[in-house]
């Protein structure tokens, strides 16, 4: 069943300061808790590189081998990719930001591979998700340029890199998360709320 023990403060807020206040005081959460998971982005952990930077025809694909760079490539591409950093770190996962110029424009794309084990215990990365911008759609052209990053991870000489990976892997610990906080405006309007409503019990 649905936890609704927030909604009775939710309305004492509502009615004593309004929807704006609660909404700048939401946004000021967000901002912070984006900074916050930036300042320990994380341990300065950098991943062993699997494939590094390449081309596929048009296509440029960077790996990505940091908190930092995920974080990033998430804010850039607006999608949930920026919460993947402990697949990579503590599963081995690899992503990379694909891009290329199209008629003057540029087009854009993040693949995630997983590392997994096949039936004869190798390990390889298959092609796990592969979206553009708001997690839209992509084309043909960069699912092909996908699928082509998929052969290079898994080639033979690419082998005791994947290896590595997976050793990393075992080795690295994911942070506890942050701990949750109010900015000293939003605690200020709070204060107020639970001394107001003392008076009303």
């Amino acid at each position: 069943a649905p936890d609704d023990s927030g909604k009775p403060w939710l309305a004492a807020w509502l009615s004593r300061h309004g929807l704006w206040p609660l909404l700048a005081a939401s946004a000021r959460w967000h901002a912070g808790l984006a900074s916050e998971r930036h300042r320990r982005a994380v341990d300065r952990e950098c991943l062993p590189v699997v494939l590094g930077h390449c081309r596929i025809g048009e296509w440029e694909a960077i790996e990505l081998d940091t908190a930092s760079a995920i974080e990033e490539e998430g804010e850039r591409m607006h999608h949930c990719v920026a919460t993947r950093w402990p697949d990579c770190a503590a599963g081995g996962a690899r992503l990379f930001a694909m891009k290329r110029m199209t008629n003057g424009s540029e087009e854009r794309a993040t693949a995630q591979f997983d590392l997994a084990e096949d039936s004869r215990g190798r390990l390889r990365y298959p092609l796990r998700e592969l979206r553009g911008p708001a997690n839209a759609a992509v084309g043909a052209d960069c699912r092909a340029a996908a699928r082509r990053i998929e052969t290079l991870l898994n080639a033979p000489e690419r082998r005791n890199a994947r290896a590595d990976a997976a050793a990393a892997a075992t080795r690295y610990r994911v942070p506890a998360p942050p701990a949750i906080w109010l900015d000293e405006e939003s605690a200020r309007l709070a204060l107020e709320l639970v001394e107001s409503s003392k008076g009303l019990s």
